[in-house]
């Protein structure tokens, strides 16, 4: 008979962009911080803020403003995803859980870089939110879907939250 391990470290992945739904973030937040209390587990909490891709201008030349106005708005969105990052891990911290955090700032696909990152701390199990997608987005998949088909750890996907009635 095999025996069964218990997670040591459980990431969760999180959309904390300004556009994101909070709630979805709350949820996963919690769901995971749940499962890490169960299991005695320490929890990995991420977001993605990769740099934004470069302005396509066409026969503009870029300029110093165009360049500074994209240093701003990455600014800006870090700081948003850092303070919501923090909340959420003082959140889960209030359970008694030990919770780390990771920004993941590097360019690239955002599949690739949650799988790595969920890879190196080493978690045993990645948690993802998984948003419902209609039409063409539902044909493509989504970043969750993406992930849990890279990763190497164990992936559960998580639907959004009910209602609140």
């Amino acid at each position: 008979m095999q025996t069964m391990l218990l997670p040591a470290v459980i990431a969760a992945a999180v959309d904390l962009s300004k556009e994101a739904d909070a709630g979805i973030a709350d949820h996963i937040v919690d769901v995971a911080a749940a499962w890490s209390e169960s299991f005695g587990a320490r929890l990995l909490l991420m977001t993605a803020c990769p740099p934004p891709p470069v302005p396509v201008l066409g026969a503009l030349d870029p300029t110093e403003i165009t360049i500074t106005a994209m240093h701003e708005v990455l600014r800006e969105t870090v700081h948003h995803a850092e303070t919501r990052l923090q909340e959420l891990a003082d959140r889960a911290r209030a359970r008694g859980l030990e919770v780390t955090t990771k920004m993941l700032t590097a360019p690239g696909h955002l599949p690739e870089l949650i799988s790595q990152a969920a890879l190196e701390h080493p978690a045993q199990l990645l948690i993802l939110g998984t948003h419902t997608r209609r039409g063409l987005a539902a044909l493509l998949g989504s970043t969750a879907e993406k992930t849990a088909h890279l990763s190497k750890v164990p992936v559960t996907l998580l639907p959004p939250p009910p209602p609140a009635a």
